[in-house]
Parts: C-alpha cells; structure tokens; sequence
C-alpha cells in the first residue's frame, strides 16, 4: 500500500511539474498582445511599467487617471493614483468603458471631453495600445488640450490643460 502512494505522489508531482512548465513557457513565448488583457497570461512590458512608473512619481496622489480597461487594472497597483475604469466591478462600469473608447475613438468633440473630464476629475490620460485600437492614431492632434508629459516606444501621458 505505501508503494501504491508513493508512486501516485510521483505522478502526480510530475504532472505538476509538467503545467508549471508549460505555464511558463507560454509567457516566455507570448508577444501578442502587446498590453496583457483578459485571459492572457504575460508579464507587462518594460514600457508599460516604464510608463506606470511615470505616473507614480511625477502626478499627484490624488489624480484621477483616464485609461482602457487592462491600464487602468495596473495603475493602482503599480502607481497608487485612482482610475476612471478599473476591474469589473467598478461602479457603472459599462457606462465608463463606452465613454472612454468614444474618447479614444476622437468621436467626442472638445467640448464634450472637457466637461466629462471635469464632471469625472480626471487630470491625465494614459494613451497605449490598448486605446490605440479604438482608431485615433493621435490623440494630441485631435485633443490639442492635451498636454503630452510622457512618451516611450507604446505609451504616452497627457495632463489635462
């Protein structure tokens, strides 16, 4: 009988061994997407934490950062500054995530940001790949309120003016 456990206590530790295994070469080998959401299973790229890093030395405790949903899950930890949208269960979540990719998309005039910025208290606006994909190439072209403070290869921080 302790035969019979002992062997079963192998395998199954192999079998462990095995998943952890193929767990880690899967993030060794991921490169898609570049900004790691929903299921995926990567570590954030240097730029990413680069740009985190940013927020978390040069804003104010108290600054409300505007982002898409996989920025603003890492913001908080990352850099302790409060988020527009963050996890699923923040509060009219729907609403906020359709507000900030009609931001990012550059279908909401001027005047329509300003007022959502200020009615929300956002201060800065974390521009990167994931808000990228709604379609506006330049966001500081097509918001010229927008002071850009912060650039790397993925990311840029704007300041609201």
């Amino acid at each position: 009988m302790p035969f019979v456990l002992i062997t079963y206590g192998f395998v199954m530790m192999y079998q462990s061994f095995l998943s952890q295994k193929d767990f880690i070469d899967h993030k060794m080998r991921a490169d898609i997407p570049l900004v790691p959401s929903g299921t995926y299973v990567m570590y954030p790229l240097k730029d990413f934490v680069s740009a985190l890093s940013y927020l978390e030395t040069e804003t104010p405790r108290d600054a409300v950062v505007l982002s898409d949903t996989t920025v603003g899950n890492y913001i908080p930890v990352y850099s302790g500054r409060i988020v527009y949208i963050g996890h699923d269960n923040t509060v009219f979540y729907e609403e906020k995530v359709d507000l900030a990719r009609y931001f990012y998309s550059g279908r909401m005039n001027n005047e329509q940001a300003r007022q959502w910025f200020t009615n929300s208290r956002i201060s800065y606006v974390v521009f990167g790949p994931q808000e990228r994909e709604q379609g506006l190439g330049d966001l500081q072209g097509r918001y010229p309120f927008l002071l850009r403070l912060y650039e790397n290869s993925f990311f840029q921080v704007f300041r609201v003016e």
